[in-house]
């Protein structure tokens, strides 16, 4: 009977650790996740002279009125929940 509930006990510890060894590890990728989200960059390109005003391209190139070429633009991402 003792040794029984010996080895229940230690099953249900072991049980216990893995769970929060889980729950610790999905936690950790759950804050790794959020901080990239939230630090996000968004590449974009724009004219240095600014012919087109704040206008921005998803590519590199040329601008299409002074044919200069495009600069990089880095724009933060905002949540819209935060």
């Amino acid at each position: 009977m003792k040794k029984r509930l010996f080895t229940l006990a230690i099953i249900f510890i072991f049980g216990i650790l893995i769970t929060s060894c889980k729950t610790s590890a999905k936690k950790e990728h759950d804050k790794v996740q959020e901080k990239e989200h939230l630090h996000a960059e968004k590449i974009k390109y724009q004219c240095p002279m600014k012919c087109e005003e704040e206008k921005t391209y998803e590519k590199k190139g040329t601008c299409p009125v002074c044919k200069m070429k495009l600069r990089k633009k880095v724009e933060q991402q905002h949540d819209a929940h935060h």
